[in-house]
């Protein structure tokens, strides 16, 4: 509204477009970006990791641990100076690539991943081990 000359050239109608306009650009630039942000959740369990997307629609896809091939992260200057970045999360799997954005510390998660990871394996290969000994 500043940045409009004053007099009587511009009228009500026209601030009102003008701050509808911007009031527009404040919705898709700020509020549906963090809706998305505050409706996307990431669960790292010890079987699998979970992404579930959406505030009104729903979306999910799980990935098991054992499936994962590899996992690689990305920052940029901007995220690595507010210590975020995205995970590529590749499987063995139909839809072989899982992204998770804007991780808060990526190298600590994609650590915690790979410690799952071998406690998983660990845990199958001791179960397999105690069967074939039982036998």
């Amino acid at each position: 509204m500043w940045v409009l000359p004053s007099g009587k050239s511009w009228t009500d109608a026209a601030r009102y477009v003008v701050l509808g306009v911007a009031a527009l650009v404040s919705l898709w630039f700020w509020l549906i970006p963090l809706m998305k942000w505050r409706g996307t959740l990431y669960i790292l369990t010890t079987k699998r990791v979970h992404m579930r997307v959406g505030f009104v629609n729903k979306t999910g896809r799980s990935i098991p641990l054992a499936r994962i091939n590899d996992i690689s992260f990305a920052a940029s200057l901007w995220e690595r100076i507010i210590r975020c970045g995205t995970h590529k999360i590749e499987s063995a799997s139909e839809q072989s690539l899982l992204t998770l954005k804007h991780i808060p510390d990526p190298e600590g998660l994609k650590r915690t991943i790979y410690e799952a990871m071998d406690g998983d394996q660990e845990h199958r290969y001791g179960a397999e081990e105690r069967i074939s000994r039982s036998r």
